[in-house]
């Protein structure tokens, strides 16, 4: 018994624990109207904090005629939280909560200051700032950031792991108080 106890507590150890990502969307609307309505998200291990890089996907803003693709992000505190996302060339993010594009054509730049630290909760965060700027000049934003924790799901490994676990625990035990022929 004791030995099962003591590989129950290896096996428990070395399979990695089930964790949550979380998601950030962001619902964004041109104050002006001069771009049409976007969404995108992201996921992130854990909460985004001054200077972090999130991994995004790839997501375009148009004005109907023209489009950008953003293809960089950058998480900034100055006081207030911000995120910055840019496009693959012309567009600088950099701390403290600050962006520029270089004017080419298909270079953009985007902040969105949320008015309160960087989050470290989950939940929804209106922004009534936000700037985009490209050649054309710059567009006021507004909307809202919602962050939610997606459900924990154990490593496929672990489920397996604990499969085999159980098996042979079940085994030992049988083994050990299975009636002994005399």
């Amino acid at each position: 018994m004791k030995t099962a106890v003591l590989n129950v507590l290896a096996i428990c150890l070395f399979a990695g624990p089930a964790r949550a990502d979380l998601e950030y969307a962001f619902n964004v609307t041109s104050a002006s109207g001069a771009l049409q309505p976007f969404s995108f998200s992201f996921t992130s291990p854990t909460f985004l904090a001054d200077n972090d890089v999130p991994t995004i996907t790839p997501f375009t803003v148009t004005d109907g005629v023209a489009s950008w693709t953003f293809t960089q992000g950058l998480a900034s505190e100055n006081v207030d939280g911000c995120f910055e996302f840019g496009t693959a060339s012309g567009a600088t993010l950099a701390t403290p909560c600050v962006i520029a594009a270089d004017g080419a054509p298909q270079s953009a730049a985007m902040i969105v200051l949320l008015m309160v630290p960087l989050p470290t909760a989950t939940g929804v965060y209106d922004f009534s700032f936000g700037l985009f700027l490209n050649s054309a000049g710059a567009t006021a934003l507004t909307g809202s950031l919602d962050i939610t924790s997606i459900a924990a799901v154990p490593e496929p490994a672990s489920i397996g792991l604990l499969g085999i676990l159980l098996a042979f625990v079940g085994w030992k035990l049988s083994r050990q108080y299975a009636p002994r022929a005399s």
